[in-house]
């Protein structure tokens, strides 16, 4: 992928979990080097271990078998280089949305004062100016979580991992929050993984789809988007754009992941946005 510096790489990655003894292999063997500054999406159908690839490369749970280097940092545990952001927004409930975002510096034992300044220029490009001391309880799902965007982009830390982070929210608020999420990527260039089920989701926004076969997990297919940036939403219309979309689609349908019949795509096979059931 790419010929520039590498900011993640996954050299023979293997997890098997064994909780009662029976074991279940939910990555086979991934072998993947990502560009930094470069945005990858990784898509598959459910139970492919593409969240636990992403777990595995914060530190958060250990591999059975592999190296995951970060740069040229072999990942032994939890990183702090490290930013995420949850389908679900994880945020405070006692504190406000400026709060929350300073949360990432009050853990590191930084200055609260220090970064106040791009906690405020943050709620601003999310669109939240003048929210700074509401609640999560007064915001809605979609205010809820550009505020937890904005705390994972608080520190500019190098990789930022994100696990279907707009899955929960109404078509409208997740086609607002994908475009401004690729401006708020734009000006600092940090390396994303970006697990998602919605295949248009991921070609939109990514310079990289990972398709990832059914469990056990593998790499089947590595799909370069050759798609000028900023992309705006009308994009969707075009050829090109439609032409990723089917490729991707295409490989599920080899996969039986999706069915067709003679009436098209099988109910509840494929959502009106192109996610996988």
């Amino acid at each position: 992928m790419g010929d520039g510096v590498v900011g993640v790489r996954f050299a023979g990655v293997r997890k098997v979990y064994a909780p009662h003894g029976d074991e279940l292999e939910a990555i086979s063997r991934v072998d993947l080097e990502i560009p930094a500054g470069s945005f990858v999406s990784v898509v598959g159908p459910s139970g492919c271990g593409k969240s636990t690839l992403m777990l595995m490369l914060a530190g958060l749970i250990e591999r059975t078998e592999g190296e995951i280097h970060i740069g040229s940092e072999l990942v032994t545990g939890p990183r702090a280089d490290v930013g995420m952001v949850f389908q679900s927004d994880t945020l405070l409930e006692w504190r406000t949305a400026l709060d929350n975002i300073l949360l990432q510096a009050e853990m590191r034992r930084l200055k609260r004062k220090d970064y106040t300044d791009r906690a405020h220029q943050l709620l601003d490009l999310v669109g939240l100016a003048g929210f700074e001391h509401k609640y999560p309880r007064e915001l809605s799902g979609g205010m809820r979580q550009r505020v937890s965007v904005a705390r994972a982009l608080l520190m500019e830390l190098p990789v930022l991992l994100l696990d279907e982070p707009f899955g929960a929210l109404d078509a409208l608020t997740r086609d607002q929050l994908v475009v401004d999420f690729q401006h708020m990527w734009a000006r600092a260039r940090p390396t994303v993984l970006f697990v998602t089920h919605s295949i248009d989701e991921a070609v939109f926004q990514s310079d990289y789809v990972v398709v990832m076969s059914p469990r056990p997990g593998r790499i089947a297919r590595v799909i370069e988007i050759k798609l000028a940036r900023p992309r705006r939403l009308a994009l969707r219309s075009s050829d090109a754009y439609g032409c990723y979309v089917k490729e991707v689609r295409e490989m599920f349908l080899d996969f039986g992941v999706l069915r067709e019949h003679d009436e098209g795509v099988e109910d509840g096979a494929l959502d009106r946005d192109g996610s996988l059931a």
